[in-house]
């Protein structure tokens, strides 16, 4: 391809070495990029109308070592002496993890930046099935042609916290606002409010809409169960008689 005209007659060109590479794009917006490669066929440089460049190393073997970016920033990477496929990618800071399956498939891709760490895991059927991290799941479904029949995304739930004092709860009195106001000396605003002692601590376990489907107790333990119909009203509640009092405690649920 020598030149493209997009619809709005805005044009791009491309010019090429006698190898066959590309030796120079020009854009609609005449913004330059050069190419510049090794006997091999391999990319060593780009360089844009500014005349800064961004930069490819490579091993004995072709692959990639090292990548500096038109900012000077620099990725470093790194293969498995075993099996000679990426192992890991330093970017600055951030040093990513990869590991394949024995037919060369992405299977879990680990990111750590500082104390921070986030894991995603694939799965395959054939095609790519699932993906994972600790927020979410998508899932693809194909037929057996592999064509991509439908894709859900299910975001993982976390427990919600309730905590139950058997004392009741001492609240501030209503105050009396006369004269100027100064909200220094209000005393809404002034209160420092102090940290009870909790009696129970239970969790709610719901669905990915919010809906509460257990009540369990610090051991893990189900105190409530409840199922719904469709449009959300309560089919059948199971509550267990040994923690009947302490539920009727935590009843906030929804109904």
């Amino acid at each position: 391809m020598l030149a493209h005209t997009d619809g709005l007659n805005r044009c791009t060109t491309w010019s090429y070495t006698a190898a066959g590479l590309i030796d120079e794009r020009i854009d609609a917006a005449e913004q330059t990029l050069r190419y510049r490669w090794d006997r091999l066929g391999q990319l060593l440089a780009l360089e844009n109308e500014n005349r800064q460049q961004a930069t490819f190393d490579y091993d004995p073997v072709g692959r990639l070592l090292k990548e500096t970016g038109f900012d000077g920033r620099s990725t470093l990477y790194e293969y498995d002496p075993n099996t000679g496929r990426l192992a890991s990618t330093v970017d600055g800071q951030r040093t990513t993890h990869v590991e394949f399956d024995p037919i060369g498939r992405l299977i879990e891709r680990t990111a750590r930046l500082g104390s921070t760490t986030q894991t995603e895991r694939f799965a395959y059927d054939g095609n790519l099935a699932m993906a994972t991290n600790a927020d979410s799941r998508l899932q693809w479904f194909h037929d057996p042609a592999s064509n991509l029949l439908d894709e859900k995304n299910q975001q993982h739930q976390r427990p919600l916290d309730q905590a139950l004092r058997h004392q009741p709860m001492r609240l501030l009195a209503q105050p009396s606002y006369t004269g100027a106001y100064d909200i220094d000396k209000d005393p809404l605003w002034t209160h420092t409010p102090q940290a009870l002692p909790i009696d129970v601590l239970a969790w709610y376990q719901c669905d990915h809409l919010g809906t509460p489907q257990e009540l369990t107790d610090h051991t893990g333990q189900i105190a409530w169960r409840a199922q719904y119909s469709a449009w959300g009203g309560s089919q059948r509640t199971t509550l267990q008689p040994w923690l009947t009092a302490w539920v009727i405690q935590c009843s906030d649920m929804r109904r």
